[in-house]
Protein backbone atom coordinates (compact mmCIF):
# COMPACT_ATOMS: atom_id res chain seq x y z
CA UNK A 1 0.00 0.00 0.00
CA UNK A 2 2.93 2.24 0.63
CA UNK A 3 3.92 2.08 -2.88
CA UNK A 4 0.92 2.45 -4.52
CA UNK A 5 0.17 5.44 -2.59
CA UNK A 6 3.42 6.87 -3.57
CA UNK A 7 4.32 7.88 -0.05
CA UNK A 8 8.20 6.21 0.38
CA UNK A 9 10.65 8.64 2.09
CA UNK A 10 14.49 8.41 2.45
CA UNK A 11 15.12 5.61 4.86
CA UNK A 12 18.43 4.79 6.12
CA UNK A 13 18.96 0.30 6.29
CA UNK A 14 21.73 -1.83 6.73
CA UNK A 15 23.54 -3.93 3.89
CA UNK A 16 26.13 -6.15 6.15
CA UNK A 17 28.67 -3.63 5.56
CA UNK A 18 27.68 -0.01 5.97
CA UNK A 19 24.49 1.82 6.27
CA UNK A 20 22.66 2.53 2.68
CA UNK A 21 19.90 4.43 1.77
CA UNK A 22 16.73 3.15 -0.03
CA UNK A 23 13.51 5.05 -1.04
CA UNK A 24 11.81 1.85 -2.55
CA UNK A 25 11.13 -0.93 -0.02
CA UNK A 26 9.69 -4.42 -1.72
CA UNK A 27 6.71 -5.84 0.72
CA UNK A 28 8.79 -8.82 2.28
CA UNK A 29 11.54 -5.54 3.43
CA UNK A 30 9.69 -3.09 5.02
CA UNK A 31 8.25 -3.12 8.54
CA UNK A 32 5.91 -5.79 8.79
CA UNK A 33 4.11 -7.72 11.41
CA UNK A 34 6.87 -10.71 10.84
CA UNK A 35 9.73 -9.84 12.15
CA UNK A 36 11.41 -12.24 9.66
CA UNK A 37 10.91 -10.58 6.78
CA UNK A 38 11.16 -6.97 8.39
CA UNK A 39 14.00 -4.52 7.32
CA UNK A 40 15.05 -2.31 10.23
CA UNK A 41 14.85 1.38 8.92
CA UNK A 42 16.48 4.36 10.58
CA UNK A 43 15.96 8.32 10.16
CA UNK A 44 19.47 9.23 10.61
CA UNK A 45 22.45 8.12 9.43
CA UNK A 46 23.80 8.01 13.56
CA UNK A 47 20.90 5.96 14.20
CA UNK A 48 21.87 3.08 11.56
CA UNK A 49 25.24 3.13 12.63
CA UNK A 50 24.76 3.31 16.09
CA UNK A 51 22.78 0.45 15.98
CA UNK A 52 24.05 -1.79 13.07
CA UNK A 53 27.79 -0.96 13.41
CA UNK A 54 28.11 0.12 17.46
CA UNK A 55 31.36 -1.76 17.07
CA UNK A 56 32.44 0.87 14.38
CA UNK A 57 30.63 3.44 14.42
CA UNK A 58 33.46 5.77 13.23
CA UNK A 59 33.85 3.40 10.30
CA UNK A 60 30.49 3.71 9.38
CA UNK A 61 29.66 7.13 8.91
CA UNK A 62 32.62 7.40 6.88
CA UNK A 63 31.59 5.13 4.54
CA UNK A 64 27.78 5.94 4.48
CA UNK A 65 26.49 8.14 1.94
CA UNK A 66 25.89 11.99 2.56
CA UNK A 67 22.51 13.54 2.81
CA UNK A 68 20.88 17.31 3.03
CA UNK A 69 17.77 18.64 2.55
CA UNK A 70 16.16 21.91 1.77
CA UNK A 71 12.88 23.16 2.23
CA UNK A 72 10.42 25.45 -0.94
CA UNK A 73 7.51 26.57 -1.76
CA UNK A 74 5.69 27.34 -5.20
CA UNK A 75 3.35 28.97 -6.04
CA UNK A 76 1.03 26.97 -8.47
CA UNK A 77 -1.82 28.61 -10.47
CA UNK A 78 -5.52 26.84 -11.10
CA UNK A 79 -5.56 24.60 -8.41
CA UNK A 80 -8.81 22.81 -7.38
CA UNK A 81 -9.31 22.54 -3.24
CA UNK A 82 -8.48 19.25 -2.52
CA UNK A 83 -11.57 18.02 -1.01
CA UNK A 84 -10.37 15.08 1.14
CA UNK A 85 -7.03 13.79 2.13
CA UNK A 86 -6.67 11.19 -0.36
CA UNK A 87 -7.33 14.09 -3.07
CA UNK A 88 -4.64 15.95 -1.23
CA UNK A 89 -1.98 13.04 -1.14
CA UNK A 90 -2.77 12.21 -5.04
CA UNK A 91 -1.89 16.04 -5.89
CA UNK A 92 1.19 15.98 -3.87
CA UNK A 93 2.17 12.63 -5.20
CA UNK A 94 1.75 13.82 -9.21
CA UNK A 95 3.55 16.91 -7.83
CA UNK A 96 6.55 15.00 -6.02
CA UNK A 97 7.31 13.46 -9.03
CA UNK A 98 7.36 16.21 -11.39
CA UNK A 99 9.92 17.86 -9.01
CA UNK A 100 11.80 14.75 -8.82
CA UNK A 101 12.45 14.92 -12.38
CA UNK A 102 13.63 18.04 -12.45
CA UNK A 103 16.11 17.39 -9.97
CA UNK A 104 17.12 14.20 -11.51
CA UNK A 105 18.29 16.72 -14.20
CA UNK A 106 19.95 19.25 -12.34
CA UNK A 107 22.05 16.37 -10.54
CA UNK A 108 23.31 15.36 -14.44
CA UNK A 109 24.41 18.95 -15.01
CA UNK A 110 27.13 18.43 -12.23
CA UNK A 111 28.88 15.91 -14.18
CA UNK A 112 31.49 19.04 -14.80
CA UNK A 113 32.39 18.85 -11.25
CA UNK A 114 33.23 15.01 -11.70
CA UNK A 115 29.72 14.04 -10.20
CA UNK A 116 28.94 10.55 -11.30
CA UNK A 117 26.52 9.54 -13.94
CA UNK A 118 23.19 8.51 -12.03
CA UNK A 119 23.56 4.90 -13.05
CA UNK A 120 25.59 4.38 -9.83
CA UNK A 121 26.82 0.30 -9.70
CA UNK A 122 24.29 -0.60 -12.04
CA UNK A 123 21.13 1.01 -9.73
CA UNK A 124 18.70 1.74 -11.63
CA UNK A 125 17.95 5.43 -10.97
CA UNK A 126 13.54 5.59 -10.92
CA UNK A 127 14.31 3.19 -8.04
CA UNK A 128 16.02 4.66 -5.78
CA UNK A 129 16.59 8.54 -7.21
CA UNK A 130 18.76 10.83 -5.82
CA UNK A 131 16.64 13.24 -4.81
CA UNK A 132 13.47 12.69 -3.49
CA UNK A 133 10.66 15.20 -2.79
CA UNK A 134 8.14 15.17 -0.04
CA UNK A 135 4.98 18.04 -0.26
CA UNK A 136 4.07 19.19 3.61
CA UNK A 137 1.30 21.62 2.28
CA UNK A 138 -0.75 22.79 -1.13
CA UNK A 139 -2.34 25.53 0.60
CA UNK A 140 -4.49 25.42 3.66
CA UNK A 141 -4.11 22.08 4.41
CA UNK A 142 -0.93 20.03 5.64
CA UNK A 143 0.36 16.71 4.68
CA UNK A 144 2.15 14.96 7.25
CA UNK A 145 3.70 10.69 6.21
CA UNK A 146 3.18 8.66 9.29
CA UNK A 147 4.22 4.50 9.08
CA UNK A 148 3.51 5.16 4.86
CA UNK A 149 0.10 7.03 4.83
CA UNK A 150 -0.59 10.34 4.62
CA UNK A 151 -2.16 12.61 7.49
CA UNK A 152 -3.97 15.75 6.54
CA UNK A 153 -4.15 18.71 9.05
CA UNK A 154 -4.78 22.40 8.36
CA UNK A 155 -8.50 23.01 6.73
CA UNK A 156 -8.45 19.18 6.67
CA UNK A 157 -7.85 18.42 9.59
CA UNK A 158 -9.54 15.74 11.78
CA UNK A 159 -11.32 14.18 8.65
CA UNK A 160 -11.10 11.03 8.25
CA UNK A 161 -8.97 9.79 4.63
CA UNK A 162 -11.88 10.37 2.79
CA UNK A 163 -15.47 12.27 3.44
CA UNK A 164 -18.71 12.76 1.81
CA UNK A 165 -17.07 14.95 -0.88
CA UNK A 166 -14.85 11.99 -2.23
CA UNK A 167 -15.48 11.16 -6.06
CA UNK A 168 -17.65 14.53 -6.42
CA UNK A 169 -16.54 16.18 -9.73
CA UNK A 170 -14.07 19.28 -8.85
CA UNK A 171 -15.15 22.30 -10.59
CA UNK A 172 -12.12 23.38 -12.26
CA UNK A 173 -12.88 26.39 -14.01
CA UNK A 174 -13.91 28.32 -10.98
CA UNK A 175 -10.29 28.06 -9.79
CA UNK A 176 -8.65 28.66 -13.21
CA UNK A 177 -7.60 32.22 -12.20
CA UNK A 178 -6.65 30.96 -8.02
CA UNK A 179 -2.78 30.91 -7.18
CA UNK A 180 -2.00 28.24 -4.46
CA UNK A 181 0.93 27.87 -2.56
CA UNK A 182 2.49 24.43 -2.37
CA UNK A 183 5.76 23.81 -0.27
CA UNK A 184 7.80 20.88 0.70
CA UNK A 185 11.31 20.36 1.14
CA UNK A 186 13.37 17.74 -1.12
CA UNK A 187 16.21 15.37 0.45
CA UNK A 188 19.25 15.06 -1.58
CA UNK A 189 21.52 11.36 -1.83
CA UNK A 190 25.20 13.05 -2.25
CA UNK A 191 26.95 11.08 -4.30
CA UNK A 192 30.55 12.73 -4.32
CA UNK A 193 30.31 15.90 -1.71
CA UNK A 194 31.56 14.85 2.00
CA UNK A 195 32.35 18.67 3.40
CA UNK A 196 30.14 21.62 3.79
CA UNK A 197 31.48 24.09 1.07
CA UNK A 198 30.62 21.29 -1.76
CA UNK A 199 26.89 20.45 -0.41
CA UNK A 200 26.75 23.91 -0.05
CA UNK A 201 27.25 24.64 -3.58
CA UNK A 202 25.26 21.75 -4.83
CA UNK A 203 22.09 22.56 -3.24
CA UNK A 204 22.40 26.33 -4.70
CA UNK A 205 22.95 24.36 -8.19
CA UNK A 206 19.71 22.08 -7.72
CA UNK A 207 17.62 24.93 -6.29
CA UNK A 208 19.22 26.90 -9.62
CA UNK A 209 17.81 24.68 -11.84
CA UNK A 210 14.53 23.85 -10.35
CA UNK A 211 13.53 27.33 -10.59
CA UNK A 212 14.52 27.67 -14.21
CA UNK A 213 12.59 24.75 -14.82
CA UNK A 214 9.61 26.77 -13.29
CA UNK A 215 10.41 29.92 -15.24
CA UNK A 216 10.61 28.04 -18.55
CA UNK A 217 7.36 26.22 -18.09
CA UNK A 218 9.08 22.86 -17.85
CA UNK A 219 7.96 21.73 -14.48
CA UNK A 220 4.19 22.73 -15.81
CA UNK A 221 4.73 20.82 -18.48
CA UNK A 222 6.12 17.38 -15.84
CA UNK A 223 2.99 18.63 -14.09
CA UNK A 224 0.10 18.49 -16.64
CA UNK A 225 1.93 15.03 -18.31
CA UNK A 226 2.14 13.00 -14.84
CA UNK A 227 -1.06 14.01 -14.33
CA UNK A 228 -2.22 12.85 -17.62
CA UNK A 229 -0.03 9.44 -17.24
CA UNK A 230 -1.15 8.45 -13.78
CA UNK A 231 -3.64 5.71 -13.29
CA UNK A 232 -5.92 6.91 -12.28
CA UNK A 233 -5.28 10.06 -14.10
CA UNK A 234 -5.76 13.30 -12.40
CA UNK A 235 -8.27 16.05 -14.26
CA UNK A 236 -7.26 18.82 -11.79
CA UNK A 237 -3.81 19.16 -12.72
CA UNK A 238 -4.16 19.01 -16.48
CA UNK A 239 -4.10 22.77 -17.25
CA UNK A 240 -2.24 23.85 -13.78
CA UNK A 241 0.88 26.23 -14.05
CA UNK A 242 3.81 26.83 -11.64
CA UNK A 243 4.05 30.20 -11.66
CA UNK A 244 7.70 32.02 -13.26
CA UNK A 245 9.39 33.61 -10.59
CA UNK A 246 7.78 31.86 -7.54
CA UNK A 247 9.92 29.39 -6.33
CA UNK A 248 11.61 29.88 -2.75
CA UNK A 249 14.37 27.35 -0.84
CA UNK A 250 15.61 28.00 2.69
CA UNK A 251 16.41 26.41 5.43
CA UNK A 252 19.42 23.96 4.15
CA UNK A 253 19.82 21.39 6.50
CA UNK A 254 23.04 19.87 6.10
CA UNK A 255 23.81 16.32 7.92
CA UNK A 256 25.44 16.96 11.85
CA UNK A 257 28.35 14.82 10.41
CA UNK A 258 29.23 17.69 8.26
CA UNK A 259 28.11 20.54 10.21
CA UNK A 260 29.96 18.92 13.38
CA UNK A 261 27.06 20.05 15.30
CA UNK A 262 26.87 16.47 16.98
CA UNK A 263 25.96 16.55 20.72
CA UNK A 264 28.69 14.56 21.68
CA UNK A 265 28.44 12.59 25.06
CA UNK A 266 30.55 10.24 27.48
CA UNK A 267 29.50 6.70 28.21
CA UNK A 268 31.56 3.44 29.39
CA UNK A 269 32.52 1.20 26.89
CA UNK A 270 35.54 -0.41 28.36
CA UNK A 271 38.74 0.12 28.84
CA UNK A 272 40.70 2.71 31.33
CA UNK A 273 38.70 6.07 30.71
CA UNK A 274 35.07 7.19 29.38
CA UNK A 275 34.92 7.55 25.53
CA UNK A 276 32.79 9.87 23.61
CA UNK A 277 29.70 9.32 21.04
CA UNK A 278 26.20 11.14 19.93
CA UNK A 279 23.82 7.77 19.87
CA UNK A 280 23.09 5.97 22.73
CA UNK A 281 21.31 2.04 22.97
CA UNK A 282 19.12 1.78 25.53
CA UNK A 283 21.48 0.17 28.01
CA UNK A 284 23.76 2.79 27.70
CA UNK A 285 23.99 5.81 30.22
CA UNK A 286 25.18 8.94 28.67
CA UNK A 287 27.32 11.85 30.89
CA UNK A 288 27.52 15.60 29.63
CA UNK A 289 30.79 15.42 31.31
CA UNK A 290 33.47 13.28 31.67
CA UNK A 291 33.92 13.98 35.45
CA UNK A 292 30.75 12.50 35.98
CA UNK A 293 31.55 9.58 33.64
CA UNK A 294 34.50 8.97 35.94
CA UNK A 295 33.27 9.05 39.34
CA UNK A 296 30.73 6.38 38.27
CA UNK A 297 32.67 4.21 36.78
CA UNK A 298 36.06 4.85 38.49
CA UNK A 299 35.61 6.01 41.63
CA UNK A 300 39.14 5.15 42.70
CA UNK A 301 40.54 6.35 39.93
CA UNK A 302 38.88 9.78 39.14
CA UNK A 303 42.23 11.61 37.89
CA UNK A 304 43.72 8.53 35.59
CA UNK A 305 40.16 8.28 34.16
CA UNK A 306 39.99 12.05 33.38
CA UNK A 307 43.79 12.35 32.05
CA UNK A 308 43.23 9.45 29.88
CA UNK A 309 40.07 11.19 28.60
CA UNK A 310 41.78 14.59 27.78
CA UNK A 311 41.12 16.97 30.88
CA UNK A 312 38.43 17.84 33.03
CA UNK A 313 38.21 21.38 33.63
CA UNK A 314 35.38 20.87 36.00
CA UNK A 315 37.46 19.27 38.26
CA UNK A 316 40.86 21.29 37.79
CA UNK A 317 42.33 18.14 35.78
CA UNK A 318 43.98 19.58 32.54
CA UNK A 319 44.88 17.89 29.79
CA UNK A 320 47.65 15.89 29.76
CA UNK A 321 51.11 17.31 27.96
CA UNK A 322 52.03 14.04 26.47
CA UNK A 323 50.03 10.72 24.77
CA UNK A 324 52.19 7.65 24.16
CA UNK A 325 50.81 5.81 20.90
CA UNK A 326 50.86 2.33 20.53
CA UNK A 327 49.78 -0.59 17.69
CA UNK A 328 46.85 -1.82 17.96
CA UNK A 329 46.67 -3.63 14.58
CA UNK A 330 42.96 -3.26 14.07
CA UNK A 331 41.26 -0.68 11.51
CA UNK A 332 40.41 1.96 10.92
CA UNK A 333 42.28 3.04 14.18
CA UNK A 334 45.52 1.06 13.56
CA UNK A 335 46.81 2.81 16.50
CA UNK A 336 45.71 4.17 20.18
CA UNK A 337 47.35 5.82 22.73
CA UNK A 338 47.34 6.88 26.05
CA UNK A 339 48.57 9.26 28.89
CA UNK A 340 50.19 7.79 31.65
CA UNK A 341 52.25 4.24 31.60
CA UNK A 342 51.98 1.21 33.82
CA UNK A 343 54.71 -0.08 35.82
CA UNK A 344 57.26 -1.10 33.89
CA UNK A 345 56.70 0.81 30.60
CA UNK A 346 59.11 3.57 29.54
CA UNK A 347 58.23 6.05 26.72
CA UNK A 348 60.88 4.82 24.50
CA UNK A 349 58.16 1.36 24.29
CA UNK A 350 55.85 3.83 22.46
CA UNK A 351 55.74 5.75 19.31
CA UNK A 352 56.21 10.35 20.03
CA UNK A 353 53.62 10.46 17.34
CA UNK A 354 50.15 9.36 16.25
CA UNK A 355 51.80 10.13 12.68
CA UNK A 356 55.10 7.87 13.28
CA UNK A 357 52.74 4.99 14.69
CA UNK A 358 50.38 5.07 11.74
CA UNK A 359 53.20 4.83 9.20
CA UNK A 360 54.66 1.61 11.25
CA UNK A 361 51.44 -0.04 11.49
CA UNK A 362 49.80 0.35 8.23
CA UNK A 363 50.58 -1.47 4.25
CA UNK A 364 48.54 0.92 2.18
CA UNK A 365 47.78 4.31 1.52
CA UNK A 366 44.01 4.34 2.63
CA UNK A 367 44.93 2.47 5.53
CA UNK A 368 47.33 5.26 6.58
CA UNK A 369 44.67 8.04 5.46
CA UNK A 370 41.99 6.46 8.20
CA UNK A 371 45.00 6.09 10.67
CA UNK A 372 46.06 9.68 10.84
CA UNK A 373 42.34 10.89 11.04
CA UNK A 374 41.48 8.90 13.66
CA UNK A 375 40.63 10.36 16.87
CA UNK A 376 41.17 7.10 19.03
Amino acid sequence: MTQCMANEEFKFISDDEKCTTKIVFEDWEDNSPAEWTATTQYDTLQECCATEFFFDYDGCIKESPVMFKFEFCVDIKGLVDPADCQSADIYANVLEDAINTRTHHAHELLGTRGLRALHVDGEDPTVNPPTDTNITRIGTVSLDKVDGSTVCGGSLADQDFINALTGTIPDVDAAADSVTEVCGFITVQEQVCNDEACLTEHYNEIAAELAHAIDVGELTTEINNHALDRLPPVPELYEVEALAGSLHTQNLLLPDTVTGDLDWQFYYGGGVTCSEKVVFHAWETPYELLGECCDTHFPNEVEKCCIEGGGCPEKGIAAPDTWYYFNTWVGPDWCGSKATLNNGETASMFFASRAECCDASTQNAEDLADCESSNA
